[in-house]
């Protein structure tokens, strides 16, 4: 079979069916091949029934590199088809335009799929509203709604005795008692609140952190989405949550 196929070689090209059975035919007719690997592809990636050993022309090589294995898979096109050769300028620009095309691709489809991860992982954060309180752990809602109510402020006392880190809030009790796994509770709550930035610390004793913006504003609408009665005190009011 007088032809030369040439492979652009990628995670998609693997992905798809067609482009397999294209390699399989290639393969069955004893075509002549050569092999690009695109950007992010790489010879120990190559699977199927072409060689990964075979010299290729790659990306991920040099810019020396990659430029005269162009030159010779533009040398052997010439000679197979007997073309007429063009003057080297030109075709050295070409070459250079065409690199940087797909490069340009490469680097706007990765952008493209950070983006995309990120909304992704952004669909797993807590979305809080009048009718989403309940992706919010309701310690975590506690904390937030009883701090607000006062000075916005949350305190992490530790014991240089070895006895459990104690949260509390500005007058107003949280913890029901002083055992590894209370301490364990709540911590992990103010934790949450810090990691989505509605809590901040605001001393370098990493014993004292205060609302944000953000934080009182997801305050005001889980006091009403939760229906949180901040007149009781928080270890009455949580009773009523079924913890």
């Amino acid at each position: 079979c007088n032809l030369r196929v040439l492979f652009a070689l990628s995670n998609n090209y693997y992905d798809s069916v067609a482009c397999l059975n294209e390699m399989g035919a290639a393969w069955i007719t004893k075509a002549t091949y050569s092999m690009l690997l695109l950007p992010g592809f790489n010879f120990g990636d190559i699977k199927g029934c072409i060689d990964s050993k075979k010299i290729g022309i790659s990306f991920g090589s040099s810019e020396e590199e990659l430029k005269h294995r162009l030159n010779e898979f533009k040398d052997k096109l010439v000679s197979e088809h007997n073309l007429q050769t063009k003057p080297q300028i030109r075709w050295e620009s070409h070459r250079d335009k065409f690199i940087n095309t797909v490069r340009e691709i490469s680097e706007r489809k990765k952008k493209e799929t950070k983006e995309s991860a990120d909304e992704k992982s952004e669909d797993h954060l807590p979305i809080v509203g009048q009718n989403d309180v309940g992706s919010i752990p309701v310690e975590s809602a506690f904390l937030l709604v009883y701090a607000a109510d006062r000075d916005g402020r949350i305190m992490r006392i530790s014991d240089i005795d070895g006895a459990p880190t104690y949260i509390t809030i500005t007058g107003r009790k949280i913890m029901s008692d002083l055992s590894h796994r209370e301490s364990a509770r709540w911590q992990e709550a103010l934790d949450q609140l810090i990691l989505w930035g509605w809590v901040k610390q605001c001393d370098n004793s990493n014993e004292m952190y205060e609302l944000t913006g953000t934080g009182y504003k997801k305050a005001d609408m889980l006091k009403e989405g939760m229906s949180i009665d901040t007149t009781k005190e928080p270890l009455e009011e949580i009773k009523e949550f079924d913890l």
